[in-house]
């Protein structure tokens, strides 16, 4: 019978882990930040040169946005840093909002920049310091990059957290209160599931 409460209780708390991230991801709709999209696309774009993971990173980074973009950004041969990740660390600031009609753009939408730092891998295991900014379109709830540019726009973006710049925007409260709220429902969940694993082998121990 604590057998069978035990699972039932396995099976809530597994349920309640899922419910959890089904409502964070409601939470979260609509409200992915740049900083966090950026990042996930160097990272991606990186990993278009390392071994075995090629054909994956390309479509995670096509997702939002070109790789050709990056072009300047890897080397042009894959096997001259031994299909390495193309960058060993990378940084990104905090997004500002562009002036669409000073940039050019004639698609609709909410325009940023977003700074960004690598040291990429270049052959013989050197590494170079690239810098510049993505600019980034947002359309129905999504980010993606529309183009790497060092030029005059990454010159008026805010500085980098490492250069004393503003720290990238953080996670709405909605998802931070979410979070320890699902945290604590699981939490008294799996103390009730261990109380009744530990009331179940004292009973078989002394049965």
């Amino acid at each position: 019978m604590k057998t069978s409460t035990f699972v039932k209780g396995l099976v809530i708390a597994v349920a309640a882990m899922i419910a959890m991230g089904g409502v964070l991801g409601l939470l979260n709709h609509g409200r992915s930040r740049p900083e966090g999209v950026a990042e996930n696309w160097l990272t991606a774009v990186g990993d278009t040169t390392r071994k075995g993971v090629e054909a994956d990173a390309r479509s995670r980074a096509e997702k939002i946005g070109a790789v050709s973009l990056a072009k300047e950004l890897l080397p042009a041969d894959p096997a001259a840093i031994k299909r390495k990740t193309a960058f060993s660390d990378l940084e990104v600031g905090k997004a500002k909002r562009l002036n669409v009609v000073a940039q050019g753009f004639t698609t609709p939408g909410e325009y940023v920049g977003v700074r960004f730092r690598v040291h990429a891998l270049r052959p013989n295991d050197k590494k170079i310091e690239l810098t510049g900014a993505l600019i980034m379109l947002r359309r129905n709830d999504h980010w993606r990059v529309l183009a790497v540019d060092a030029g005059t726009t990454a010159t008026g973006l805010p500085k980098l957290p490492s250069d004393g710049g503003p720290p990238p925007s953080s996670a709405p409260v909605s998802l931070w209160l979410g979070g320890l709220v699902g945290a604590a429902i699981i939490g008294i969940i799996t103390s009730a599931l261990v109380r009744v694993a530990g009331r179940t082998t004292a009973a078989a121990a002394t049965a």
